[in-house]
């Protein structure tokens, strides 16, 4: 490619990092063992690819600049990312990294941590790098990513904000600020291990120091003899240059036109206000970005990169401003929620648009082509386990009869618990399933009392709110047959009904009802009552939900989301919630050290995070799934997400506990049992007010789901029925859905799922199915 540095040809290729260090003119490959070894001298350019599930690679580039490098080291970087940028297509979004100042996505690329050199690349090729006989002193910061900073080695560099490492020739000594979270201190523990076996070749003592804590404490006397004696850390003094930064609420918009700015009136900020053949700066405060028209040319966007470098040092901001550069069409969330409205763009995926084509094109030429088989599902939940399903009615629950729980209402709210067996563990997966048409007041109490049910089993608890129409395969994979009927049983919807005089619809056992039919993944077969001139966009609507691709991220909150980048299982940090977003459906984990005292409680952290509208991108709305899982709880198709290692049980402490004792090599000990959200309440009340029927139960199904129901209703009556009688009076063919004896027998060969129309409609409508519509007619659900 014309004009073209050679170190670029053929880049972006393979997932991973690829780094180059600018030195005078020319560009120098650094190879994989160098790595986050940067030197403040120096400037280079980053490159990472990440390939998607599409089968697409996306491209993030960035160049760091050392706070000894030269200026014309800097614009060199600066041309080098723009001409990268060029070679990968113009798509790829650009960040200037300052040294101490880096994104947290840069750092997440480099664990556990970036410590510069001092001096530059060529000057250090003699030098073996090994320091531990010098005493050296880091400020670590930062819970999901660390920022270690070299400081002096004095008294006077030490603060009680953050975390202090000091290495010395056989100890390494971490400080812990007394206003230091516990999640920087266990994360500087990974600053500390990193020393230990790079500096130390594994072989020194580790001491941890406390701030404020001195009697009978040998470590901190050794401490505090390194500094000539103790003496007391001056108070903290706030930051006012970056509490003024970050409090600047006004933005600032420019074109920019041959290096010269052109204010732009931004009251407000409109997507129309930015031309493909302009390029503009836009100053949020701690982020400026520079946007590119997909029209400019390479030359005018290089102007622009210098013009963008040229306002932040005349602004004094070299240091702590973030700049991103864009080019239009690919702008991120961050950029995008600065203007008041931007419109949403629906993004062909490439695998869909394809395969059609593909396969037309074949055809077309004489070959025989079938369908392209769709990937193959995750397998992560056992189809060997039981079902139970209770229709909420009035703030309580009744239990369905087998032959019932899978017929829903899209009126009604159900509560629906699979129990299973995974690695040896009993697990519980309850979902709240609220229909298209069901009213807020089940809503909210379907909700609670599936927590409440949650808190009353024994073994590991998941659960999970759902609506019709957003249902996850998760779902599917329990049901196996789902038919969804019109109307409803629950008296809060019948009122609300009769408010309005509008049965039409409701489905009837003498009427005409047309169901839609679909064979979805994982075998499963779900019937929809749909109207007799049902609209064709639901039909579309509800076929490309199939298959969707997931895109994941992973956010923590406390006052707000933050997102956490090349995340891991070591990011579940037991202090903390944090969320991971699937698009479709969302994981909230609960750490058992975080506050959170119910599932119902992670439920509304959920709904919050929802509403908030955080990493919209047009795609989210309020009914997405979420899924609630505790700490020590984590079933397969959570881990699934990670590389999970299950020899890191869940230990007694904090996090900064629990990675000392690894450090130190201290034989774990697991969290104690009344730390988890699992709290049983209803072994503490008496007999007669756990909401039991007069006939008392006698079998160990039967005390268990009236314990259950009991912590449920929370001291209203449950009306859960024994199922004892009526099941050996039911013809098996006919009690129990063809799906179901095929689960509970173990079988899951997929020629028993083989169907022809007929079939499926005998599968799917077995004769007593009337009978059921007849209790929604009359109003009275049929009991087991």
């Amino acid at each position: 490619m014309k004009g073209v540095d050679d170190a670029f040809l053929g880049v972006g290729d393979k997932p991973g990092l690829d780094i180059w260090c600018i030195m005078g003119s020319n560009l120098v490959a650094i190879e994989k063992t160098m790595h986050g070894k940067f030197y403040t001298g120096n400037t280079y350019v980053i490159l990472s690819t990440v390939e998607l599930k599409s089968g697409v690679r996306q491209h993030n580039v960035h160049y760091w600049v050392g706070e000894e490098a030269k200026e014309e080291d800097c614009l060199a970087a600066s041309d080098k990312a723009i001409e990268l940028d060029v070679v990968l297509g113009s798509n790829t979004v650009q960040y200037r990294e300052t040294q101490g100042e880096e994104s947290d996505k840069f750092l997440s690329y480099f664990k556990p941590c970036i410590i510069p050199i001092q001096g530059s690349l060529s000057s250090h090729m003699r030098i073996s790098g090994d320091k531990s006989k010098d005493t050296t002193m880091f400020r670590c910061e930062g819970e999901h990513v660390a920022r270690v900073t070299e400081v002096p080695f004095s008294r006077s560099s030490l603060d009680h904000k953050a975390v202090f490492v000091v290495d010395t020739e056989s100890k390494i000594f971490l400080f812990s600020g007394c206003n230091s979270s516990m999640q920087t201190r266990a994360k500087a523990l990974d600053v500390v291990k990193h020393l230990k076996e790079n500096r130390h070749c594994g072989r020194c003592e580790i001491a941890t120091i406390e701030d404020g804590k001195l009697v009978g404490d040998s470590d901190a006397g050794d401490f505090w003899n390194l500094f000539g004696g103790y003496a007391p850390i001056p108070r903290d003094v706030q930051d006012t240059v970056m509490t003024g930064l970050m409090t600047t609420s006004s933005k600032k918009l420019f074109w920019i036109n041959k290096r010269n700015l052109v204010p732009v009136e931004t009251n407000p900020l409109e997507r129309e206000m930015l031309n493909s053949d302009r390029n503009y700066i836009l100053d949020c405060g701690t982020d400026v970005f520079l946007w590119m028209g997909m029209t400019t040319l390479v030359s005018e966007r290089r102007t622009s990169v210098t013009a963008l470098e040229d306002y932040v040092r005349c602004e004094g901001r070299q240091s702590n401003a973030h700049s991103v550069i864009l080019t239009e069409g690919h702008e991120t969330v961050e950029f995008k929620m600065h203007f008041q409205h931007w419109p949403k763009n629906v993004v062909p995926k490439l695998y869909e648009a394809g395969r059609e084509k593909v396969a037309a094109i074949f055809k077309h030429q004489g070959y025989d082509v079938t369908e392209i088989p769709e990937d193959k599902p995750r397998n992560v939940i056992s189809c060997n386990g039981s079902l139970k399903v209770w229709l909420v009615d009035n703030g309580s629950v009744t239990l369905l009869c087998t032959e019932e729980q899978e017929q829903l209402y899209n009126g009604d709210c159900y509560i629906i618990r699979y129990s299973y067996i995974e690695d040896g563990k009993d697990y519980h997966l309850f979902f709240a399933w609220s229909g298209l048409n069901s009213v807020n007041e089940d809503r909210v109490a379907a909700g609670s009392l599936m927590s409440g049910m949650a808190d009353s089993v024994k073994g590991h608890t998941v659960v999970a709110q759902v609506f019709e129409g957003r249902e996850p395969e998760m779902l599917f994979l329990v049901f196996k047959s789902l038919i969804i009927f019109k109307g409803g049983r629950s008296m809060a919807y019948k009122n609300f009904v009769s408010q309005r005089s509008d049965t039409n619809g409701w489905y009837q056992k003498n009427g005409v009802a047309l169901f839609r039919v679909q064979g979805l993944k994982h075998d499963c077969i779900r019937a929809i009552q749909v109207d007799l001139a049902e609209d064709q966009n639901t039909q579309k609507k509800s076929k490309s939900r199939i298959g969707l691709q997931i895109h994941i991220c992973i956010l923590v909150i406390s006052n707000k989301a933050k997102e956490v980048f090349s995340f891991s299982q070591d990011d579940l940090v037991t202090e903390e919630i944090l969320i991971l977003d699937c698009v479709e459906e969302l994981y909230i984990w609960v750490g058992l050290h975080s506050g959170v005292l119910s599932k119902e409680q992670a439920l509304d952290i959920g709904k919050m995070f929802l509403q908030a509208g955080i990493h919209q991108d047009g795609r989210r709305s309020i009914e997405t799934t979420m899924y609630i899982v505790t700490e020590g709880d984590e079933p397969r198709f959570f881990t699934s997400f990670f590389n999970w290692d299950y020899s890191k049980q869940t230990m007694l402490g904090n996090s900064f506990e629990r990675k000392l004792a690894i450090l130190k090599g201290i034989s774990q000990k697991l969290e104690t049992p009344e730390r988890s959200l699992r709290k049983s309440s209803s072994s503490s009340l008496p007999r007669r007010s756990r909401g039991l029927s007069s006939s008392e139960p006698t079998t160990p199904e039967q005390r268990a789901a009236a314990r259950t129901l009991a912590s449920a209703s929370t001291g209203k009556l449950a009306r859960e029925r024994s199922p004892a009688a009526s099941t050996a009076a039911l013809s098996p063919s006919l009690s129990m859905p063809s799906s179901l004896r095929s689960r509970s027998s173990g079988s899951s060969s997929p020629a028993s799922w083989n169907s022809t129309p007929s079939t499926v409609a005998r599968r799917l409508f077995p004769p007593s199915l009337h009978a059921s519509a007849e209790a929604v007619a009359t109003g009275t659900p049929r009991r087991r």
